[in-house]
């Protein structure tokens, strides 16, 4: 399988995946939704969105499934985090992911 032909199927895949390992959020109730952007609009490979508690994956934007996998947790552990020190560790340590 390529990264173009990655499905929504697949993702809620890799959402239900995390959610069995990593757990569900202390912080929100609700499962995040997710949106799968299959054209190259932006920079970004994936984000979390707090104010929707969506996760947001721009699929061209990946090289692979290993990728694109990577992405989603790496998002998936953000609806984890207690978003409102966000901001706060960026300050700190000068960086965003």
């Amino acid at each position: 399988m390529t990264v173009d032909q990655i499905q929504r199927k697949h993702i809620q895949f890799m959402i239900d995946w995390c959610v069995e390992v990593f757990g569900r959020s202390s912080f929100i109730k609700k499962i995040p939704t997710f949106k799968l952007y299959k054209k190259k609009m932006t920079w970004w490979r994936g984000e979390y969105d707090v104010e929707t508690n969506s996760i947001n994956i721009v699929l061209l934007n990946h090289k692979s499934i290993i990728d694109t996998i990577d992405t989603v947790i790496h998002e998936y552990s953000h609806y984890r985090q207690d978003m409102t020190m966000y901001d706060v560790y960026t300050e700190v340590y000068h960086r965003s992911y």
